[in-house]
């Protein structure tokens, strides 16, 4: 009898999200553009219904990308990401309206299902292709392998 094959979890959104900002955060070291990346707060529908409100009331908009790197780049003005786990969702009317209409106004817009997609959609988009990233901490690796940087 074999043992039972225990699947391994998939990671939430949220959590690679963070791994994406903490490798922004030590290449912002070598490259000072990944210092202006910066988290889009809008996922207001899973908030408390008296905060979601505020933060509507303030300029929550549903549908709206992630993460927003504002730095041209070749014919784009700006790259705005929208985080998905790597298995098991989707994007909304209000999401895809949303990319269509930045895309529209000169912006590259990518959907990544994981950390490493998305690093490797920045890396793309800065040009960072077979530049060497500098270690500035052990997890650098754990990045490095998510992405299929060089190393």
């Amino acid at each position: 009898m074999k043992p039972a094959r225990v699947k391994a979890p998939v990671p939430l959104e949220h959590e690679e999200q963070v791994d994406v900002m903490k490798w922004a955060e030590i290449q912002g070291m070598n490259v000072p553009a990944l210092r202006l990346l910066f988290a889009i707060p809008n996922g207001g529908y899973r908030l408390p219904i008296g905060l979601a409100k505020k933060m509507q009331r303030a300029g929550l908009k549903a549908g709206v990308p992630d993460l927003c790197l504002p730095v041209p780049s070749g014919q784009f003005a700006a790259l705005y990401v929208e985080m998905k786990r790597v298995k098991g969702s989707t994007t909304s009317e209000e999401q895809e309206s949303w990319h269509a209409a930045l895309r529209e106004r000169g912006n590259r817009v990518e959907i990544c299902r994981g950390a490493g997609e998305a690093i490797a959609v920045i890396r793309d988009y800065l040009g960072m292709h077979g530049q060497r990233e500098k270690p500035a901490s052990p997890a650098l690796d754990h990045w490095r392998a998510v992405a299929g940087a060089e190393g």
